[in-house]
């Protein structure tokens, strides 16, 4: 049997971690986003983290819960599939577990925008006591964009690296949404 390789990818905004992506999680993305597009679309990310080795590797992507909205300018993760995503971490013995969250940008642009980043550091505040790092993925037509937000991350300012244009973006997160 032949194993498919994982695409490895290192995040914008914290080059010291590796994201993993199966080819068959980045299939799942891509065809959702076509099918979605010119809306965004997005869902959970299955896989592992091994924060010792600064390794994120993705093994399964989810589509869109039906109570989750997606319009051409955003998209809101809905909850109604958290018993499937329980389901899936309890088949697997907790070997596979919620690692973070994708969604797409069909016309383009993989850095996050203001909503994104607030979104990440909600994120980062549920997963951060676990030892955790928060995972997000944007999908745009030609790649995928993985971020890493931890401990690492200070609470008041995030950072972004574009990876085109290699210019910093900073933008200050609101904690009281």
């Amino acid at each position: 049997m032949e194993v498919a390789e994982f695409s490895s990818t290192r995040p914008a905004n914290d080059p010291g971690w590796s994201v993993r992506i199966s080819p068959n999680a980045s299939e799942v993305i891509h065809a959702e986003s076509n099918r979605c597009a010119p809306s965004e679309t997005g869902g959970y990310l299955f896989g592992r983290i091994d924060v010792r080795r600064r390794t994120i590797h993705v093994t399964r992507a989810g589509t869109q819960s039906v109570d989750s909205r997606g319009s051409a300018g955003g998209f809101l993760r809905g909850v109604s599939d958290a018993p499937f995503v329980r389901n899936i971490i309890q088949r697997t013995g907790e070997t596979i577990t919620y690692v973070g969250d994708w969604h797409s940008h069909p016309r383009g642009g993989g850095e996050p925008s203001i909503t994104d980043l607030n979104a990440a550091e909600e994120l980062r505040q549920e997963v951060s006591p676990l030892g955790l790092p928060a995972l997000m993925v944007i999908a745009t037509p030609r790649a995928l964009h993985p971020y890493v937000f931890g401990n690492h991350t200070a609470n008041s300012e995030v950072s972004i690296y574009s990876m085109q244009r290699r210019r910093r973006i900073s933008a200050s997160i609101v904690e009281s949404l």
